[in-house]
């Protein structure tokens, strides 16, 4: 085998091995409208190694939104996460963005979902 052959050979192989592994998210989270003080659910799936939401561009963990009345559940299954996003319909949390922040490590990589809105009647 000449030597061009076993590096382009080498070349895409390291190519599949690193689209095999991209963050890609299956399951967008939808805009739900709801009555004020009712608790919703926002949910999201990727594979990836992680998954996070982001509430209005904040992280799931900061302070500021777990005291607004939003709280996350994860779950795992052979590569592919879910995180369920709880959500306090309070009046101040009308109109808050909703999205997925899907990461991998190798190859690093940060993919988004679409926004959804909590909207409060």
């Amino acid at each position: 085998m000449s030597m061009m052959k076993f590096l382009s050979d080498l070349f895409f192989i390291a190519l599949l091995l690193q689209l095999s592994h991209c963050a890609n998210i299956t399951v967008q989270p939808v805009s739900i409208n709801t009555t004020l003080n009712s608790t919703v659910v926002f949910s999201c799936e990727a594979v990836a190694d992680e998954l996070t939401f982001r509430i209005n561009n904040l992280s799931d963990t900061n302070t500021d939104v777990v005291a607004k009345g939003f709280t996350v559940a994860t779950s795992s299954n052979a590569g592919t996460i879910r995180a369920e996003l709880q959500a306090k319909a309070y009046e101040h949390n009308n109109n808050t963005e909703i999205r997925c922040r899907a990461s991998t490590d190798v190859p690093p990589e940060v993919v988004l979902s679409n926004t959804s809105i909590l909207m409060i009647q």
